[in-house]
């Protein structure tokens, strides 16, 4: 029986290799959380350039290497963190390893927000995935092997952990 992806993207009737299916699901899903993130609220309302950052700050990181990491210019991490900054949600220091350059490091406020924003993220994932805990473990263990063969090779281009 062809699945939902099968019908999608090829309506001859055929069944698409497993491989694509694999895509097409996390694509939907990726699709799908970023839509509910939209609609989400956390602690002060936070935009969506400014939850992208938050995400990006579990350690203080360079504003340079944020900009390298969403992909985006230098300039438009400095705007955000001037919102988060007016926000109480970061603190812009120096870097310790290089006086020269800034980074930006969460305040208690915004460890709170990034915490809160984990905790609904997970939520969404468990509800849109519908994946029982044992369904959802063996992902888990799926997904760590792929991105471990990955990351043998070194991190992807505009990735860091």
């Amino acid at each position: 029986m062809p699945t939902l992806a099968d019908r999608l993207l090829d309506p001859s009737g055929g069944q698409l290799p497993q491989e694509l299916r694999i895509l097409f699901g996390h694509f939907v899903l990726s699709h799908a959380l970023d839509e509910q993130m939209d609609h989400c609220q956390v602690a002060s309302v936070l935009t969506k350039p400014e939850r992208k950052l938050m995400m990006h700050l579990g350690v203080p990181r360079r504003m340079g290497q944020l900009a390298e990491d969403l992909n985006t210019q230098p300039s438009t991490v400095t705007a955000v963190a001037d919102q988060l900054e007016a926000k109480a949600m970061v603190l812009r220091e120096r870097d310790p390893d290089d006086r020269r350059a800034w980074q930006l490091r969460l305040t208690s406020a915004g460890q709170e927000a990034r915490s809160d924003l984990i905790e609904r993220i997970v939520a969404q994932f468990r509800e849109l995935s519908g994946l029982s805990p044992d369904e959802m473990t063996q992902l888990a263990t799926l997904m760590d092997r792929v991105a471990e063969r990955i990351l043998q090779n070194g991190l992807p281009k505009g990735f860091t952990l």
